[in-house]
């Protein structure tokens, strides 16, 4: 693979953050960050040098509650009734580039989606880059229709993985809790997607790389956002993601079998593109 994923797991990758300049309501210009100018826009993102941890669960988490106390929560009480306050105003967008993490921290996470969903915030979940073990299970857990993969993103499922150390007792104690954590992991997957138990059980057996439009038809996702203005270039994208829902293979390498060979009306026959949602 061209890819890297180590390198995007790697906690020792340096980057550099923009600061942006913006104005106050009273004109005075202000320098932040350009994740926190998004923040302020009611965008989170999940991604960066490291895997989902405790420092960024609690970060993710409390961004969370600032948006929902502080901008969304006051527009609901006012209004009386959730559909009262238009879409725009109680969506969260959640941006996903991770590589996956800890069950524990990113479960942390996906609850308090939950709870803001039950409320009438939507979530709206992107996967830009990859979205990998936990981060699959983040941009499942968005609000049903508002779950997003851009073309290129790769999504991989998989079941968690650790090991238990310590006396015999204390390794079966642990083994249990690591039952326990996979069968939750199930249960998220029934929850969200159209997935059969027999299907969820076959990608809980290896990693299980899958693109949007295969994704959409699992029910992982609910669009795949192509540049509707540029007709030829969408198109080629589609016919990238089917190319991989097909399992067609690479020269010198090994066909993977996939969960639910495309029917033929979904196999792309012209250049027309998906429209991009705004």
């Amino acid at each position: 693979m061209n890819d890297n994923f180590n390198e995007k797991a790697n906690p020792q990758a340096l980057f550099t953050i923009p600061t942006v300049i913006s104005q106050t309501e009273n004109g005075n210009a202000i320098g932040q960050d350009v994740f926190s100018r998004l923040l302020s826009d009611n965008i989170v993102y999940i991604t960066g040098a490291n895997s989902i941890n405790a420092t960024m669960s609690d970060t993710v988490v409390a961004s969370l509650f600032h948006l929902y106390y502080d901008k969304i929560k006051p527009l609901l009480q006012k209004a009386g009734k959730i559909s009262d306050v238009p879409e725009e105003q109680r969506t969260i967008k959640m941006m996903i580039n991770s590589p996956g993490g800890s069950v524990s921290d990113g479960l942390q996470i996906y609850d308090l989606m939950q709870l803001l969903k039950s409320d009438g915030v939507i979530i709206e979940t992107h996967v830009s880059g990859i979205a990998m073990s936990m981060g699959s299970v983040l941009l499942v857990g968005g609000s049903e229709g508002h779950r997003h993969a851009w073309p290129s993103a790769s999504i991989m499922l998989h079941q968690a993985s650790g090991s238990s150390r310590g006396t015999a007792k204390d390794a079966a104690i642990g083994d249990h809790e690591f039952q326990y954590v996979n069968e939750r992991m199930k249960s998220i997957y029934r929850a969200h997607t159209n997935m059969t138990d027999k299907e969820i059980d076959k990608i809980f057996d290896r990693d299980y790389f899958i693109r949007g439009e295969e994704a959409k038809a699992l029910g992982i996702i609910d669009d795949v956002l192509y540049p509707e203005n540029l007709p030829k270039v969408a198109a080629e994208m589609k016919k990238e993601n089917m190319r991989h829902w097909t399992g067609e293979k690479p020269e010198g390498s090994q066909k993977i079998m996939r969960l639910r060979p495309p029917s033929n009306d979904t196999v792309p026959t012209t250049a027309a593109a998906p429209k991009l949602k705004k």
